[in-house]
């Protein structure tokens, strides 16, 4: 994909994030053919910031599998930590399970 084209997708995923739609970004992302791990990072901070941490995780989660030339950078991971708080109170009951 070239820079122009990840710039122009960048932008249009940040927008549905901004938008309190950062599923249809996902939807949108599933579409292409080799997504970089900005594109990855920019809908797993529209989760985040849409506080969907769950999501957040899971769509973390997905990249670290799902493809062999993109991988999560430190930014990914640094991003998908700061759902952390949210999970902890979701799992309150269970601490020690996280």
């Amino acid at each position: 994909m070239a820079t122009l084209e990840i710039a122009t997708m960048r932008s249009r995923l940040s927008r549905l994030c901004q938008e309190c739609q950062p599923h249809l970004a996902r939807q949108l992302s599933e579409t292409l053919p080799h997504p970089t791990t900005l594109l990855w990072n920019t809908i797993v901070i529209g989760f985040i910031c849409n506080n969907m941490p769950a999501e957040a995780l899971s769509l973390y989660s997905y990249m670290r599998n799902s493809s062999p030339n993109t991988k999560p950078g430190p930014y990914t991971f640094s991003s998908a930590l700061k759902t952390r708080p949210c999970i902890v109170t979701f799992f309150a009951p269970f601490p020690t399970q996280l």
